[in-house]
């Protein structure tokens, strides 16, 4: 099977699956009675939908070939994206109490590389991430390994994820005090929009989980109240602290005049939405869009009033490395 730029698709593999899944057809604006796999923006601008039924992917003979489309945006060097968190770091000390700070970072690749063999080495690697490539004609093609669940509903349970902190996953160390304040404002986030919506919930002790070479504090917050609406709820949720910050209207509109370019599908959400008692969506992080031989890799930070500038670009090293490791090895 040959996928090329011209076709909608969709290749997935969800957490802790053996299993992977591909969808082909056109990619729909969402309305209301839309069921199959959902991808929407940062900005909640663009939120399209492809409802053909997923099938089992047993074929390893996929070619991918990558669009044509070039990259015109330019990645920052580390003095200017140092002076972007320094921008940041003196927001949260005043009018904001945590914001997100992000950055682009072009990879080119050679002609021969293999953009399913990448999606087949992150699924390998990655098991407790959605492993995804996607095509939206006209829009763009994605690739990437999220492990942070938006909104998870099933006949047994509905839960969300507060997932935020980071640090090496070689060799984890004591939390410190701006990772720990950085997850209880994802929690308290998350658990003040549930209860506007009257959603009852309980949240869970929080634990360290790994995701590739990082490590994040999580935490599993259930819900108890039957959702009608699955979209709405995750429209709700959405765009959490861990991604935005708080307060969240002001942090949006810090990142949107501040950041150099436009996240698109980066901070956004995906995932299948079946109907109102199977959904598993995710926050698209770990991600990168897909250019002619370029691959431009999205990573970023919450930034607090404890933040430094130095440590800041060393995680989003960090960060980088869960798919530039793969990139490198194809």
């Amino acid at each position: 099977m040959t996928l090329t730029s011209s076709e909608g698709f969709v290749i997935y593999r969800t957490p802790y699956s053996n299993k992977k899944y591909y969808r082909t057809g056109d990619w729909k604006e969402y309305s209301a009675q839309s069921h199959g796999f959902i991808i929407q923006s940062f900005d909640n601008q663009k939120s399209f939908i492809l409802e053909a039924p997923k099938k089992e992917l047993n074929d390893k003979n996929i070619i991918i070939n990558f669009p044509e489309k070039k990259q015109t945006n330019h990645e920052l060097s580390k003095t200017a994206y140092l002076e972007q968190l320094n921008t940041f770091i003196d927001a949260s000390q005043r009018e904001l109490t945590k914001v997100i700070s992000s950055r682009i970072i072009n990879q080119s690749v050679n002609q021969q590389f293999d953009l399913f063999q990448a999606f087949e080495k992150l699924a390998s690697q990655q098991t407790n991430a959605l492993v995804y490539i996607l095509n939206i004609p006209n829009i763009g093609m994605w690739m990437g390994a999220t492990p942070e669940t938006l909104l998870k509903v099933s006949p047994t349970e509905s839960y969300t994820i507060a997932l935020a902190g980071s640090q090496k996953s070689d060799h984890i160390s004591p939390w410190g005090k701006k990772e720990i304040q950085e997850h209880e404002y994802v929690i308290e986030d998350i658990s003040q929009k549930l209860m506007v919506q009257q959603i009852k919930h309980i949240i869970s002790d929080t634990e360290t989980i790994v995701a590739g070479r990082v490590a994040h504090l999580k935490t599993k917050i259930n819900i108890k109240t039957t959702l009608t609406n699955i979209k709405a709820i995750a429209d709700t949720l959405h765009p959490t602290s861990a991604i935005c910050g708080m307060p969240q209207e002001n942090a949006y509109e810090f990142i949107i005049e501040n950041e150099p370019y436009d996240r698109e599908f980066y901070t956004g959400y995906l995932g299948e939405l079946e109907d109102h008692n199977n959904a598993w969506i995710f926050v698209n992080l770990r991600c990168m869009q897909l250019f002619d031989h370029v691959l431009t890799l999205y990573v970023g930070g919450g930034i607090t009033n404890d933040s430094n500038s130095e440590k800041e670009w060393e995680e989003t090293q960090l960060k980088s490395q869960t798919l530039l490791a793969v990139i490198e090895k194809i």
